[in-house]
């Protein structure tokens, strides 16, 4: 796939774009060797470049990204549902059935865009320990 491809920071082994000319996470410049400063900082753990951002963690974090809009579009998706769909078998709106499929829709994507802050999370836990 295009724009999926990663090329791992040899200074903190952070995975960055492949088309990054620097690693977004140690300032790394890409294609020069690691300098002992390089090596140093990430010993001692200061590894996050100024630049760094948590925008640009997120970026480089697709799982998330894809399960937050996700979320975003089950919500929408559920809420024309129940306004489409919520009818009786007269044909005539049904309050009840609009709730119902309100209230999965909001279930599911609360649970996606819950399991999407904890990949969030997570990724940023892992970044700062590493």
């Amino acid at each position: 796939m295009a724009g999926l491809e990663r090329k791992k920071c040899e200074a903190c082994g952070t995975w960055c774009a492949n088309d990054a000319a620097k690693c977004w996470n140690c300032g790394h410049v890409f294609g020069e060797g690691v300098s002992e400063e390089e090596k140093e900082n990430v010993a001692k753990g200061q590894i996050l470049a100024p630049e760094a951002t948590e925008e640009n963690a997120l970026e480089n974090n697709i799982v998330a990204t894809i399960l937050k809009a996700l979320a975003y579009v089950v919500y929408a998706v559920a809420f024309l549902a129940g306004i489409l769909l919520g009818k009786d078998l007269k044909g005539d709106p049904s309050f009840i059935l609009m709730l119902v499929y309100w209230i999965a829709g909001l279930f599911a994507g609360t649970m996606l865009l819950g399991f999407s802050e904890v990949i969030r999370l997570l990724h940023e836990i892992n970044r700062k320990t590493k």
